[in-house]
């Protein structure tokens, strides 16, 4: 798994305390976290399984039971469909959404924070190149990017990986490789 970070706020939902009993455990030493530049405390998810281990606590249930979330982003339907599928049958314990405007992907990724973000290169209105940039910029290294293009060129690749994707997966490897590909982030 992929060592996804947490607020305090959603450390105290998860374990069912209130933000200042995780605030003093971090300021107790018992869990590690560090300060963003903004000041805020972020907490890794190896920092909360160490600690849940020095403390000698049980996982709380909706801790243990999170999932994986993976967005996927195509403007073509059967596409969006076939991927969704491919991820589904290779990944069952993922939750997998699909959308299909990359407006909305930006706004269902604020609300859902996926891990795995699988995008089309070349659509309308706001391309795959766009998208990227922007996602970085809002999400930082916090969410991993997967590009896809049936258009594979060196260039094209290049410049996708120079917007932010961390991988780029030519559509006609996708029915292979998506599923590991994804897999190797978690």
């Amino acid at each position: 798994m992929s060592d996804r970070l947490y607020t305090t706020n959603q450390l105290a939902k998860l374990f069912g305390v209130v933000p200042t009993t995780v605030i003093d455990w971090i300021e107790a030493g018992k869990l590690r976290a560090f300060k963003t530049l903004g000041g805020h405390r972020r907490i890794t998810h190896s920092s909360v399984l160490q600690f849940l281990d020095e403390c000698n606590l049980d996982s709380p249930p909706a801790f243990s039971s999170e999932e994986h979330k993976i967005l996927v982003l195509d403007d073509e339907p059967g596409v969006l469909k076939l991927f969704g599928s491919l991820l589904e049958a290779g990944i069952p314990n993922a939750k997998i959404i699909t959308v299909d405007h990359a407006v909305d992907a930006l706004v269902i990724i604020g609300a859902e924070r996926p891990e795995i973000v699988v995008f089309d290169i070349f659509m309308p209105d706001v391309d795959g190149f766009e998208f990227c940039k922007r996602l970085r910029e809002a999400q930082g290294k916090a969410v991993k990017m997967i590009a896809i293009s049936g258009e594979s060129s060196s260039e094209t690749v290049t410049r996708i990986k120079a917007a932010g994707a961390d991988k780029f997966l030519a559509k006609t490897e996708a029915n292979e490789k998506l599923a590991k590909l994804c897999l190797s982030f978690l």
